[in-house]
């Protein structure tokens, strides 16, 4: 039975909490900015059987209310800061995905005690950032212009069920519409694209642009004391090398896990691989972070 969807403070969220937890910590997830919680549902429930996991819709996205003054990423992340101290979450390794990292590396620089551990699921976006931030620069990086473009194309269309289900049970129509996203769009489960897509997109993708664009990407990772982890998708368009080397000269990089075969969406396309990496670290009778 899929946890029932709860609601506080304007935050949408679902839960999973195991009769008999690992240790104190909790996984809180967040998704890319434009999509919604939907998008872990083939990895938080795995997450939850082992410790709390929480994974909700960052303000103005899915089902999570719209904030008065439009969407800004640090409104985001102190909202989720407060909701986080509400539900008393702590000891936390906060996920983040795509721009969606962008919010996790301002959340756990609001609070060091209480965020411990930051994960980048294809996170290290800084080609795409300085892409956003100078337009022109896409004469010299003309394949990640086309990319990034068609990905905020695609956010801005808001998908509701019967358009997901279209999608993602329509091979033709998925092949067409998730090749800037993913490896290979007709090797998806059709059930798995379809739940992720239900409640896509929307017109608060053009604000993150103009967010992403007034960000100062390297001033915001080099404020991060916690230790960081990367993940990335081998056949990722938006994250190149030189993304993870500069990542790597910003944070404290503890883990590292490039997924073969995979695109911009490892928790739909390889999302066991993501499981095992993030509950290696802290498994103390399976090595721990030493495996990777």
């Amino acid at each position: 039975m899929a946890p029932s969807i709860q609601t506080k403070d304007g935050i949408a969220f679902v839960q999973g909490v195991p009769h008999t937890p690992r240790d104190d910590s909790t996984y809180l997830l967040l998704h890319g900015l434009g999509n919604s919680f939907n998008f872990w549902n083939a990895v938080a429930p795995s997450l939850g059987t082992v410790n709390r996991t929480v994974a909700l819709d960052i303000p103005g996205f899915g089902r999570s209310a719209t904030p008065t003054g439009g969407f800004t990423f640090d409104h985001a992340a102190k909202k989720i800061s407060d909701f986080s101290r509400k539900l008393d979450i702590r000891n936390c390794i906060v996920v983040g995905h795509s721009l969606g990292a962008l919010v996790a590396l301002r959340l756990v620089g609001l609070d060091s005690t209480r965020f411990k551990r930051l994960i980048l699921v294809d996170g290290t976006l800084g080609r795409v950032v300085r892409l956003l931030k100078c337009p022109q620069s896409v004469i010299q990086h003309p394949a990640l212009g086309v990319y990034v473009a068609a990905q905020f194309a695609g956010g801005l269309l808001p998908l509701g069920d019967r358009g997901a289900r279209i999608i993602g049970y329509t091979p033709i129509i998925r092949a067409l519409t998730l090749w800037p996203y993913v490896s290979n769009p007709n090797d998806l489960n059709p059930k798995m694209a379809a739940e992720a897509l239900a409640k896509n997109g929307g017109i608060s993708v053009a604000k993150v642009l103009g967010e992403a664009c007034r960000f100062d990407y390297v001033t915001l990772m080099q404020a991060i004391s916690q230790p960081v982890d990367l993940v990335w998708g081998e056949r990722d368009h938006l994250i190149n090398q030189d993304d993870i080397r500069q990542a790597r000269s910003l944070v404290t990089v503890e883990r590292e896990l490039e997924i073969a075969d995979c695109g911009h969406w490892p928790m739909i396309e390889r999302p066991t691989e993501l499981v095992d990496f993030i509950l290696s670290w802290g498994d103390t009778s399976a090595g721990g972070a030493a495996r990777h």
